[in-house]
């Protein structure tokens, strides 16, 4: 299906004229959008490690609940077509790839939301502390590195 974006500008004031154009656009596939989000990730997380690495050494966790987007991180960012290659480097450059976990969609308290809950559920939801192994040293069965998955 195509999509179609259009634009338009004023100019002001003495002349008034009116350009519109259009766009072709693509859908973003959701785990590219996913690969946006750990790109996030790494972005943020990156500045605050800096700034806790000021005042004291610490170790970094970061957490996917999407297994495509872990495999493109762990791999090589050369393997990938053009935009995921791109954030993929990114990423790597900003963090660690072994600092990147995957954690099923059901502890993601991100996911919460997005599937929708009442009141009443979000207020004893995970949402506010996060799944319990986030509160251990050590990394539970719950949590998987690297899956595997065929390069197709």
């Amino acid at each position: 299906m195509d999509q179609w974006a259009t634009e338009g500008f004023d100019t002001y004031p003495i002349d008034t004229s009116i350009s519109l154009g259009t766009n072709k656009t693509k859908v973003v596939t959701l785990p590219r959008l996913e690969l946006l989000g750990a790109l996030v990730v790494a972005r943020l997380s990156s500045k605050v490690q800096e700034i806790i690495r000021k005042k004291k050494e610490c170790k970094v966790f970061r957490w996917t609940d999407s297994k495509i987007v872990l495999f493109w991180i762990k791999g090589s960012s050369k393997r990938w077509k053009q935009f995921v290659a791109d954030r993929v480097q990114e990423i790597t450059k900003l963090t660690d790839p072994d600092s990147w976990f995957h954690c099923s969609g059901q502890d993601n308290p991100s996911d919460f939301l997005s599937r929708g809950l009442s009141a009443d559920l979000l207020l004893s939801n995970k949402w506010w502390n996060g799944p319990a192994f986030l509160k251990t040293d050590e990394l539970t069965e719950t949590v998987s590195e690297c899956p595997v998955l065929s390069e197709e």
